[in-house]
């Protein structure tokens, strides 16, 4: 289990704690150990209910994100393991899975941690209870794992057949050789 602490004096303090906040009162060394550092303790409130509860949605969101990418490409393996009689011909070769790697995990997670905001900022301050809305919800997410993984197999299955039958349509065209 994490911890998390406020630097206040010294940089043995800041090194005992996973995250960290500093004031510049503190002094440079704690300030440059520390994780974050705000200029004044009246902005703390803002930094933990408002990006607190944005970045906390957001890693929640990623992580099932990227449990279904990697469980539907594993599934597609497996699938493809079945089909080519367990043989160690490869799957994909190296260009479709730096594209996918591109394509669907780099891609997706800035795109999502720059632009999604679930709340506007003034909601978040007013409000502070939505902070454990983010909670409830991301448990929910886990509450449906069984769901989840029976469409990933079935989008697994059908990754599979799609990648198979472009293979197939891509090795009986002609060549124009003469």
């Amino acid at each position: 289990m994490g911890s998390a602490g406020i630097a206040v004096d010294g940089c043995k303090f800041v090194a005992a704690f996973d995250c960290t906040l500093s004031h510049f009162s503190a002094g440079r060394q704690a300030v440059l150990s520390s994780d974050f550092a705000i200029a004044r303790f009246c902005f703390l409130a803002r930094l933990l209910l408002v990006h607190g509860h944005w970045c906390y949605y957001r890693l929640g969101t990623m992580v099932l994100y990227n449990f279904y990418k990697n469980a539907i490409f594993v599934f597609q393996l497996f699938w493809f393991i079945f089909y080519n009689g367990f043989t160690t011909q490869s799957a994909i070769d190296q260009f479709n899975l730096l594209l996918f790697s591109l394509g669907f995990t780099s891609v997706p997670t800035v795109i999502y941690g720059i632009f999604e905001q679930d709340a506007s900022a003034k909601s978040l301050s007013i409000y502070p209870q939505l902070y454990k809305q983010v909670e409830l919800r991301l448990t929910y997410y886990i509450e449906i794992q069984g769901c989840i993984l029976l469409i990933v197999v079935i989008v697994g299955v059908l990754a599979f057949t799609i990648q198979r039958e472009l293979k197939v349509v891509s090795t009986s065209v002609p060549s124009s050789g003469g």
